[in-house]
């Protein structure tokens, strides 16, 4: 008989288990839950200043926290805790059809969730926060270019964050409970009309790209669209373009951009990326945004550095270049996110899930999913024509 040796590296202070013990479900003794209360929306790399600026960018929203993983890969997570869920932190449709197979099917006894969030063991990833990225930040060196040329070793790391203490995150209920009032001040009486296949160990697909940022609401438009000026997308009464109104659109703005983050994210063709949507809007604060471009998670959140609806690092070093190199005149968020909703698609929020699943075709393990066109005619969603009122709870006032 061929034996094999074993090379054991018990956890320091861990209580060794038996065969049996070990086949009980470790869910049953983790208490806070983390899959349930963490979403990850997005996956990227760390090349350059603009993708460390990112990083800095997020940090900078409630609810949102980072993870460093051994690999080089961020991932980006946003913490709220699934409606689905009792005051004990237990699934109240564990073992129903309402389940999502993101959940059913999870691997509990490979769970990557309980080690770093329940137990606080960083050994293959590390929780990133402002402060830890602002230490890490300056030892980071870049080239001419501004490409990250070096980076500070893992051990490195581990020593300074554990010297820093844990990772600190606002909690999502602030989050939730932060956000400005759904109107645009700058819109019209009438509204402004316009507006990889599995799951990863974290639990979303990954992106290919990070979010870009003349997104909102239009997860596959990057900007303005050539030719129309803004003034009149929203329906305002006509200007000249040397106006203040159109020279500084964010003076009577809501800060829609500093009250929502876009990821987009495939649209479904196949039965888990439908499957990790329906997963998702079981989130607080979390919609789906479709036009005809594309499909985005839209996350209803705020920015800690937000005054009423200005930035209150505008015009310092701490502001960050993504928010300091934004084409306001290219925006898209009040055209988005303001009354009537986008004009080109429609977001969708929990309460719209169900028709979601019903208007989507399935043949074999692929996807069909309902058109723009199709949710309109079916009344579901927030968008011109379709309603009023916005998908997500979280984004109405308190």
């Amino acid at each position: 008989m061929r034996t094999v040796p074993l090379r054991l590296r018990p956890t320091p202070g861990d209580q060794l288990l038996t065969h049996e013990e070990a086949l009980q479900s470790p869910c049953d003794s983790c208490g806070p839950a983390p899959c349930c209360t963490t979403l990850q929306v997005e996956e990227f790399t760390m090349a350059h200043l603009e993708d460390l600026d990112y990083a800095k960018f997020l940090l900078g929203f409630d609810g949102i926290e980072l993870v460093l993983l051994a690999n080089g890969r961020w991932r980006v997570h946003f913490h709220a805790a699934c409606r689905l869920l009792d005051a004990t932190h237990r699934c109240t449709v564990h073992g129903t059809d309402a389940q999502p197979h993101i959940c059913r099917d999870y691997d509990a006894y490979a769970c990557s969730y309980r080690p770093l969030w329940v137990e606080g063991d960083e050994t293959g990833a590390f929780r990133i926060d402002e402060r830890r990225l602002a230490v890490l930040s300056a030892e980071i060196g870049f080239d001419r270019r501004r490409r990250i040329a070096t980076l500070p070793p893992w051990e490195w790391m581990a020593e300074t964050f554990a010297a820093l203490g844990p990772a600190e995150v606002t909690s999502p209920e602030r989050a939730s409970s932060a956000m400005p009032p759904v109107r645009d001040p700058s819109a019209p009486a009438g509204g402004y009309g316009e507006a990889t296949d599995a799951p990863t160990p974290g639990g979303a697909p990954a992106p290919t790209s990070r979010p870009r940022r003349a997104a909102a609401g239009s997860p596959g438009a990057n900007g303005a669209r050539p030719g129309v000026p803004a003034v009149e997308r929203t329906g305002a009464r006509r200007l000249s373009f040397l106006d203040p109104a159109v020279q500084d659109p964010c003076a009577s703005c809501a800060a829609w951009c500093c009250t929502r983050l876009v990821f987009p994210i495939p649209a479904p063709e196949r039965l888990a990326q439908l499957d990790f949507v329906r997963f998702s809007l079981g989130f607080p604060g979390v919609e789906v945004a479709i036009d005809e471009d594309g499909w985005a998670l839209v996350l209803a959140t705020r920015c800690r550095h937000l005054r009423g609806t200005r930035c209150s690092l505008y015009g310092t070093p701490e502001r960050p270049l993504h928010c300091s190199s934004f084409s306001a005149l290219g925006c898209r968020y009040p055209e988005s996110f303001g009354d009537g909703g986008p004009r080109d698609g429609v977001r969708l929020g929990f309460d719209q899930l169900e028709a979601l699943l019903e208007l989507a075709t399935v043949e074999g393990g692929s996807v069909q999913p309902p058109t723009v066109a199709a949710l309109r005619r079916a009344g579901v969603g927030v968008g011109a024509g379709v309603g009023s009122q916005p998908a997500c709870p979280a984004a109405a006032p308190s």
